[in-house]
């Protein structure tokens, strides 16, 4: 059901109203002016196929199929066709008795009464004659003249004009007849009496007439022949209340709609003899009227994509992405809840009909919906349809195909690119992980580099500790050792010395102790000399004590040294020669110095009989040196290279004393360098003083 309002084109299906507005066809005002037949449905003449709409402003659009489209190019035609027309005679159109606008026509103007059939099919009425039109072409003229145009009105093809005295004029396939109407309407008083004027209701969309008196409504039906009767449609109505200027009877559902001033109606024949508001009430203003209902039509309304609204192309959707989509239906609605009984499907092209899972079209807030989430890509069928009989199951079926391309990464070469692409994300990733890899195994390997060299670090330290303690078990033993040698012959002569001068002093030989006690008193100075260099030496060695450096008279230190061992050289019948200047002075510490060259005359008296001991002075270019020679047999050549050699070596076995382990030990801390040569004509051993700046 359709209707032309001041709101704008408006569709009943029976529940819902929905309003095509300016919004929708691009009209300047929502205010409809008129719905005017276009092509009429064959099998059905109070159906329209297509309708034409006419906004108030000159907008226009089409009805067809129950939906809004945009004037095609029949529209264009037939307004030139019209236009052509009118530049010949002046004429206006009646779309339909009565006229609801109060229009007066001219004394010389023309009438458009459409003959019900379709476009180019129609009646030009003028004041005196009525001309006939087929596919834009007069085809004759028939003379009729008349005072009130407005009386014309078409009912299958044929032309009736509605006479003061209650006859009818029918004009038809050239020719003029008079005849009187007949039916029920004669048996209304007010009508038979002449008592009230009766009023025609002509609906030129769905070719129905009506004539209302007295609160009654009896429609027009047209006989074979052409004349035309009455029956009683409804028994009492308020129209003038109402404003009631439209009228539609619905056969098939049995149903009278009525539309006025004051909305639109609707009286069920089959109940009690009542006319109620059609569904929710809602104002039409002045609205005309358009009907397309039958049992299983439905109408694809809007399809809505994501946010956007499309509008189907010949029953296909095409989207350019998988979205939500939501398919709003309309269906013709007739108070039996079976009418909404609409199920859908969505198929493949080539699906099998008995493999289609049908489900069922769900109701939300009076609407019809149907709901994807999303769809692949690719051609699909959506199948929906509505029972049309119960009993038989029988169908009325729409199939509206939906195409979605494939997206970029659903095609052979993006599929290729993409895998290129993942396999070498994939290398890369591959590739960082293995240089990850690669940079932390050379971290654990520069700690584990690092933590070895501590390691090994921490074992030399542990071997120079080891040695360190070792070189002090040996100094320690040396040390008894020359506390044994050193001391223990002095002290037992000392002993001796004491007791025998005891004796002597006894028996009054004072010459002979006192001989003696010069010799107890060498003897124990020899002690103390040697106690002293033990703990000075002990001080440099356990006790790193720091050595004070000064200038030293060097043949004043030989001097003292070789006095200190005259007596033994004596003994083994030796000789001392200090061949040092006088004048010869070193850079050194002198208790250092004075112990190296005592160990060193010690140690060439031992190894020398019948010889002589030397001490001699270098000073070649600014190299000092002295040299501690003796005429003895020599020196074993393994005690010869352990003596050459830097850093603290141990000694050999066949070394004896602790002398020379004391000279090579404190050479380093005298700043005196040590060099040795042994053969069978005695040896030589060279101190060599390096730091000697002080004299240049």
């Amino acid at each position: 059901m359709w209707l032309a309002t001041e709101g704008g084109l408006t569709r009943f299906d029976g529940r819902n109203f929905r309003v095509f507005g300016k919004d929708h066809k691009a009209a300047s005002s929502n205010a409809v002016w008129t719905i005017s037949p276009g092509r009429r449905n064959s099998s059905d003449p109070s159906k329209l196929d297509v309708a034409y709409v006419t906004f108030a402003t000159g907008n226009r659009a089409n009805i067809r199929d129950g939906k809004v489209y945009p004037v095609g190019d029949e529209v264009l035609l037939r307004d030139e066709k019209v236009h052509a027309l009118r530049a010949k005679d002046k004429f206006d159109f009646v779309n339909g008795l009565p006229e609801r606008w109060g229009r007066v026509i001219n004394a010389d103007q023309s009438t458009m009464v459409a003959s019900n059939f379709g476009d180019g099919e129609f009646y030009l009425c003028g004041p005196t004659a009525v001309a006939y039109y087929r596919d834009w072409q007069r085809r004759y003229q028939v003379p009729n003249k008349i005072g009130e145009r407005m009386n014309y009105f078409t009912l299958g093809g044929r032309l009736y004009y509605l006479n003061s005295n209650k006859s009818f004029t029918q004009i038809y396939d050239n020719k003029k007849s008079l005849f009187s109407i007949g039916g029920d309407l004669t048996g209304n008083e007010s009508y038979a009496k002449n008592k009230t004027p009766v009023k025609l209701f002509w609906n030129n969309k769905t070719a129905q007439a009506f004539f209302y008196i007295d609160g009654q409504v009896f429609e027009i039906t047209q006989q074979p022949e052409g004349t035309l009767t009455t029956r009683l449609l409804i028994s009492y109505s308020s129209f003038d209340s109402d404003s009631i200027d439209i009228i539609y009877h619905d056969r098939k559902n049995r149903k009278v709609f009525l539309a006025g001033g004051k909305g639109l109606f609707v009286k069920d024949l089959t109940q009690a003899d009542n006319i109620g508001p059609a569904g929710e009430t809602r104002p039409a203003v002045s609205p005309s009227q358009n009907a397309s209902s039958s049992t299983g039509d439905f109408v694809l309304d809007q399809v809505v994509a994501g946010d956007r609204v499309i509008e189907p192309n010949h029953d296909t959707i095409r989207l350019s992405k998988s979205v939500n989509l939501e398919v709003f239906l309309s269906a013709a609605y007739f108070e039996d809840q079976g009418d909404l009984n609409m199920t859908y499907c969505l198929a493949e092209p080539d699906q099998e009909t008995s493999s289609l899972k049908w489900q069922q079209i769900k109701e939300q807030d009076g609407k019809l919906i149907i709901r994807y989430p999303s769809l692949p890509s690719g051609i699909h069928k959506l199948i929906i349809r509505r029972q049309t009989d119960l009993q038989k199951g029988i169908y009325k079926t729409k199939e509206i195909v939906i195409s979605i391309p494939k997206a970029w990464y659903e095609r052979t070469w993006p599929q290729i690119l993409s895998i290129a692409l993942l396999l070498i994300l994939g290398f890369l990733m591959w590739r960082m992980r293995f240089r990850q890899i690669e940079h932390r195994n050379r971290l654990l390997e520069i700690q584990v580099s690092e933590r070895t060299d501590e390691l090994r670090q921490i074992l030399l330290t542990l071997e120079i500790s080891r040695n360190d303690l070792m070189q002090q078990f040996h100094l320690q033993s040396r040390l008894l050792t020359s506390m044994a040698h050193d001391l223990r012959s002095p002290l037992s002569s000392a002993v001796l010395v004491t007791s025998e001068v005891g004796r002597l002093l006894g028996r009054q030989e004072i010459d002979k102790a006192v001989h003696l006690n010069s010799q107890l008193e060498n003897a124990i100075r020899l002690i103390k000399q040697s106690t002293d260099e033990l703990l000075t030496y002990m001080k440099v060695q356990v006790y790193n004590t720091e050595v004070k450096m000064e200038e030293i008279a060097l043949a004043g230190v030989v001097d003292r040294s070789f006095h200190l061992y005259a007596k033994t050289a004596r003994a083994n019948s030796n000789i001392f020669q200090n061949n040092v200047p006088q004048d010869a002075r070193v850079f050194t510490n002198p208790q250092l110095l004075h112990i190296i060259i005592r160990n060193l005359t010690d140690n060439a008296n031992k190894y020398t009989e019948n010889g002589t001991i030397y001490a001699e002075w270098s000073n070649v270019n600014g190299a000092v040196s002295l040299s501690v020679r003796d005429t003895g047999s020599g020196l074993p050549s393994a005690i010869v290279e352990w003596f050459r050699q830097d850093g603290p070596l141990a000694a050999p076995d066949k070394l004896s004393g602790l002398g020379l382990i004391i000279v090579k030990e404190l050479a380093p801390f005298a700043k005196v360098r040590l060099g040795m040569r042994s053969g069978n004509d005695g040896t030589n051993v060279t101190l060599t003083f390096s730091d000697q700046t002080h004299f240049m």
